[in-house]
């Protein structure tokens, strides 16, 4: 419990050192008065599947590709391995033994399939625009991390700004901001812990 205290002052330190002062007002008179597009925005749009049970969020069309290409990958190794240990022995493995591994490679080459059959569907997917509910000025520091996170971002000439996604709480209450703060390794117990400064 006293971790999670000292966790949540330093995420406020950080967002003390790092989000500067509230825009919000400014961006929609901005963006009322064809200032800034919403096309300047970076990362606002996001593509949305469902896999199984699995949802998954992209912020581009690439990122649903790798994914789709690491599962498939993975599945690809995993029928080899099974088409290896099928050959490897063979004559000392029992029928039974034949059938299951038989069966998997046949399971792994539906989920390829499957896979394969998703990727087609996203070859035109379409995006929908997060929703942002705050803009705030950040450092520069701060804008590059947010941005490499899938954070709304736009660089414009008053500034860095961030499109929080979130109202109602503190900043420091984010989960976007402990998610940077543990990456930066500044959380109590880390090799930068900021409870120690």
């Amino acid at each position: 419990m006293r971790d999670e205290i000292e966790n949540q002052e330093i995420c406020r330190k950080f967002v003390d050192r790092e989000v500067i002062m509230n825009a919000s007002l400014l961006m929609d008179d901005l963006i009322k008065a064809n200032l800034i597009s919403y096309d300047d925005i970076e990362n606002l749009n996001y593509y949305q599947f469902y896999y199984d049970s699995m949802e998954i969020i992209a912020n581009s069309y690439e990122e649903v590709q790798e994914f789709i290409d690491k599962y498939t990958k993975e599945m690809e190794k995993a029928k080899d391995d099974l088409l290896d240990a099928l050959q490897t022995e063979l004559d000392t493995k029992s029928e039974e033994e034949i059938k299951k591994i038989e069966d998997k490679i046949i399971d792994l080459e539906e989920d390829i399939e499957e896979y394969e059959n998703l990727l087609e569907e996203m070859k035109n997917p379409e995006s929908q625009m997060k929703e942002v509910f705050e803009w705030w000025f950040v450092t520069n520091r701060f804008f590059t991390k947010l941005k490499e996170k899938g954070e709304p971002v736009l660089h414009s000439d008053y500034g860095d700004l961030w499109g929080r996604c979130c109202t109602g709480q503190a900043i420091y209450m984010d989960g976007i901001i402990r998610e940077i703060c543990n990456d930066m390794k500044i959380l109590v117990g880390q090799e930068n812990d900021w409870s120690r400064k």
